[in-house]
């Protein structure tokens, strides 16, 4: 049974950073998937996501590739089925990020998901992060608005996550342990 992990929370909160130190230290392996947004400076395609142009998007949709499909913040986003068996086979524990709501998707195709939360401590963490990245002004106050619409979808499916985790500072040892912890259980 193929039981992937899942990061979810606001843009901003760290989930990039924490999947990144568990694929690299650890027997996981990134669920890469595909989006039509642009890549960050230092993001490769196919290696942190495969980036399309709408059209491209579109067309594996209608194909039926996604099971996890979502548009937001003016981009659409989605994962293939088979990106996370094929990792699973390998014997190695498939793992991704997504926004809230999405989690929803991979419950569905795949029971034994389970999925994290990283809540952070104030917006202005957030606002904080995103400018260290290099995030645009228009981008940041959008994703700023679009925290609060996470964390309050985050509070009406919360029962669907196996841990809501405090994101206080840049120390993410506390998150990564949370996280060894439940998947210990």
């Amino acid at each position: 049974m193929v039981k992937p992990v899942i990061i979810a929370g606001p843009s901003g909160v760290g989930k990039s950073y924490i999947l990144e130190l568990l694929v690299n230290s650890y027997s996981f392996e990134k669920i890469v998937g595909t989006n039509t947004r642009q890549p960050r400076i230092g993001e490769v395609n196919g290696v942190d996501a495969y980036f399309v142009n709408v059209e491209t998007y579109l067309q594996l949709r209608l194909n039926c590739s996604f099971f996890m499909d979502s548009f937001f913040l003016g981009n659409y986003y989605g994962y293939e089925r088979k990106a996370v068996e094929e990792i699973d086979t390998k014997g190695k524990t498939p793992i991704a990020i997504t926004y809230t709501a999405t989690v929803i998707d991979f419950l569905r195709i795949f029971p034994s998901t389970k999925a994290f939360f990283l809540m952070p401590i104030s917006m202005n963490f957030l606002e904080e992060r995103m400018r260290r990245r290099g995030d645009a002004e228009q981008v940041i106050h959008q994703r700023l608005a679009n925290a609060k619409k996470e964390i309050e979808e985050f509070r009406q499916i919360k029962h669907l996550f196996v841990q809501n985790i405090l994101v206080e500072n840049d120390d993410i040892s506390v998150v990564l342990q949370t996280i060894f912890n439940q998947l210990e259980n």
